[in-house]
């Protein structure tokens, strides 16, 4: 009985072994959080669907085939004289070489790009 008396006796003395808590495996905020996401996912659905019931559809506008009408205008008396009437038909002339004028020229050909550029 010697033995157990000197284990019993040396055992307050030694030092305890802390043992570590487990971690919790799901977090209170995470818990928070996907309340809170499915909360505002419930609430958006919600307010779509008392959007939806409570405005009447608005018709869709059409476009009008009607073209705006160029106003007229009017000559004063300085755009009666010969500057100003050879003025007006210097730009209805060039107007119409503009209008008459082929952007396609075939005999051009593109740049070439390809460049020996050695490296």
């Amino acid at each position: 009985m010697d033995t157990t008396e000197q284990i019993i006796t040396q055992a307050p003395n030694a030092p305890v072994p802390q043992v570590p808590q487990p971690k919790p495996v799901f977090p209170l905020w995470g818990a928070a959080l996907i309340a809170i996401l499915i909360g505002g996912g419930v609430l958006l659905t919600w307010r779509s669907f008392q959007q939806n019931e409570g405005f009447p559809a608005l018709p869709t506008p059409t476009p009008t085939v009607v073209p705006t009408p160029t106003p007229i205008r009017t000559l004063s008396a300085l755009a009666s004289q010969s500057a100003f009437l050879s003025l007006a038909t210097n730009v209805a002339s060039l107007s119409t070489q503009l209008r008459n004028f082929v952007t396609e020229d075939p005999s051009l050909s593109p740049p070439v790009l390809d460049l020996p550029l050695g490296f």
